[in-house]
């Protein structure tokens, strides 16, 4: 079972779909499934129809990954952390760094996690410079749909940089009264 990881974190194969449900009556389906048929309602790979309104949690692919599951190039692993080239990179040497606990966000990684995660990711970031022959890098984290996160499974990109790439880096830049600046400041302080 070969494949691999495309940029919206769908696994690519080219072997056929297997049959679902959803695609068809199963003669072989438990008869108290319902149809089909229903608007919104899904087959997973396993022919199980889940309703609309139902959040599925599953292992990540990154998690499969980890788990030898799917193929990756694993450049760097530890007892917490584990490193795999992007296969869509930006550029050469792009690298994905993650904690091999599954968590979806940041915010939410127990300490010790994000400790072990962030030591993986500064040796991972040394390597790459070593190893692309540059001393630049932007490093990434996507947090939430509108930030960008596809895999739900906290992970740090490692881009290697070098002049006239061609990438850029600038988002365009806002306005901030000093009223604004005092008010957020505030409302942020509230908070810890």
């Amino acid at each position: 079972f070969r494949g691999r990881i495309s940029s919206k974190g769908d696994f690519l194969t080219s072997s056929p779909p297997l049959p679902c449900a959803a695609t068809g009556p199963d003669p072989a389906a438990p008869s108290f499934l319902p149809s089909p048929n229903l608007p919104g309602w899904r087959a997973n790979q396993h022919r199980v129809l889940i309703p609309p309104s139902a959040r599925v949690v599953m292992a990540s692919l990154f998690t499969r990954i980890i788990e030898r599951e799917l193929p990756a190039e694993i450049v760097y692993e530890d007892d917490h952390s584990i490193a795999i080239l992007d296969i869509n990179p930006k550029a050469e040497g792009h690298t994905l760094v993650m904690p091999k606990e599954e968590v979806a966000d940041f915010h939410a990684l127990p300490p010790e996690v994000l400790a072990g995660l962030m030591n993986a990711v500064q040796t991972v970031a040394r390597g790459i410079m070593k190893a692309m022959d540059t001393p630049h890098y932007n490093l990434d984290l996507n947090n939430g749909a509108p930030a960008g996160q596809v895999v739900y499974h906290v992970h740090f990109h490692i881009i290697p940089r070098r002049e006239g790439d061609g990438l850029g880096y600038r988002w365009p830049a806002g306005k901030l009264s000093n009223q604004r600046a005092t008010e957020l400041k505030n409302i942020i302080i509230q908070q810890f």
